[in-house]
């Protein structure tokens, strides 16, 4: 989506879009262009005017993350404490305060001490080793678990794979050797200070003749470690030796009964297996002991997962040598984040963590005019032992009078969804996937009251709703 900035002077409005069907509170960034105003005096409100915790982030190395100066123009990236409906949208304001914010601390010079390698929040610690960047320790401070295996760290791989079974762009092979990216490793010290919106630790590392550049941030209040990595992979496989592949891993710090992935309309168990399969967004180590909390890996744009020997792991870049010589040569961009999952059984929470990291909250520069809605609200919620796969036009359809609503029960259980719109509700009619109407029987038990639906849905069941509004 694209961010252009719509409005100029010392007062910009913010709106951030939920892509979610449930409230999400979370430290929101967007990039602010050509602020003409002091920096030590900007103020956020939301719309009835209440101040809102905010940071500027510091300079970075990503592009459009800190702050920095491109093609004559100036942009900064604010991070704020933001509160936002389900499938709906809030309104910050930001300003320039007539009371100039605290100077900053200014280190003793004649003291020298050691630049801090752990990120922490009210929900994880994480430490990570200051020689090789790899993560030492992530201890979930709700229940005080260590998930990590004692010993062994969490980090970035390189790995050959024996290309001996052929198809190599989509057969991914015997793993012949692993070696741990962390040499020649930079690190800059943590921006941003306990107890900030958002933490960063960033750094660079070399293997061969590729780089890595990552960026791993905890903020506020959450229950991800996420990771932004930059890497300009130069690598290539050499026909009858070796396929090279770039791999993160995570050793856990528990005995796992098996992995849990999710999966269209659903998630699924399997088995340890040391071979990759899918997932559409996570992998899971679900703990042998029931009950307790459990290590996962969540990524945006990868797919590839496996889990064995009490690991997880995820593969972000494969050079496969068939059919193109050299598919994937050249700079990479990617996301991905470890989730502490306090209750592995919460089926519904679990996939909502996943979700809003895969979904971040859309950031819109808007301008001063007048407008028909306020400046919060939301548009559809949802709630239940269901989650929701789709919300779109009907086919054919593109009066906005009528939508489809496909949600998929998740729980094992026959359960009833709750359904709250934005303006009350003319009929409700089950269709199948095509779109198609039920019969008149499939829609026992919905019932209407204004702009509230309820609808029984069964256990690992699919329904797709026609839903219709007035005029």
């Amino acid at each position: 989506v694209p961010q252009p900035e719509r409005g100029t002077g010392k007062v910009r409005i913010l709106h951030f879009f939920n892509p979610s069907p449930h409230p999400r509170r979370e430290t929101v960034s967007a990039t602010v262009w050509d602020w003409p105003g002091d920096r030590k005096r900007i103020e956020i409100v939301d719309e009835a005017g209440k101040i809102v915790p905010f940071q500027v982030e510091p300079g970075s190395d990503f592009a459009f993350f800190g702050k920095g100066h491109y093609w004559g123009h100036e942009y900064f990236t604010l991070s704020l404490a933001g509160d936002l409906p389900p499938f709906g949208y809030a309104t910050y304001v930001l300003r320039e305060s007539g009371i100039p914010g605290p100077d900053p601390k200014i280190r003793e010079p004649r003291v020298e001490v050691l630049d801090p390698t752990v990120l922490e929040n009210e929900v994880l610690r994480a430490d990570f080793d200051p020689v090789t960047a790899g993560l030492r320790s992530l201890v979930d401070k709700r229940t005080g678990r260590e998930l990590l295996r004692p010993g062994a760290a969490a980090g970035f791989r390189l790995i050959d794979e024996d290309d001996a079974r052929g198809m190599t762009a989509w057969v991914i092979g015997r793993y012949m050797a692993i070696e741990p990216v962390a040499d020649k490793v930079r690190m800059k010290p943590v921006q941003g200070e306990p107890g900030a919106l958002r933490q960063v630790l960033e750094w660079t590392a070399r293997f061969r003749g590729s780089s890595l550049k990552v960026a791993a941030s905890l903020a506020a209040g959450s229950d991800r470690l996420e990771f932004n990595v930059t890497c300009d992979f130069r690598e290539t496989a050499v026909v009858g030796q070796s396929i090279p592949q770039l791999n993160f891993h995570a050793p856990l710090g528990y005995g796992c009964r098996s992995y849990r992935y999710d999966i269209p309309f659903g998630l699924i168990d399997r088995e340890p297996v040391d071979m990759d399969v899918p997932g559409n967004s996570f992998i899971l180590g679900v703990p042998g002991e029931a009950g307790s909390p459990a290590l996962g890996l969540v990524a945006a744009t990868k797919y590839g997962f496996r889990g064995v020997e009490d690991g997880i792991a995820l593969t972000l870049i494969r050079s496969s040598h068939d059919p193109d010589p050299t598919p994937e040569f050249g700079e990479h961009r990617f996301r991905f984040a470890l989730m502490a999952v306090a209750n592995p059984d919460d089926r519904v929470g679990l996939l909502r963590t996943a979700h809003d990291f895969c979904h971040p909250a859309l950031p819109v520069p808007g301008s001063r005019h007048a407008g028909t809605r306020p400046g919060s609200g939301s548009f559809l919620s949802v709630e239940g032992g269901v989650f929701l796969s789709a919300v779109k036009l009907p086919e054919g359809d593109v009066s906005g009078l009528g939508w489809i609503v496909r949600l998929y029960g998740i729980e094992g259980k026959d359960t009833t969804a709750l359904l709250r719109f934005s303006r009350p509700v003319r009929s409700v009619k089950p269709t199948d996937l095509l779109e198609r109407p039920l019969a008149a029987s499939e829609a026992a038990g919905i019932r209407i009251a204004g702009d509230r639906v309820e609808c029984p849905v069964g256990a690992f069941s699919v329904l797709t709703l026609r839903v219709e509004f007035g005029e």
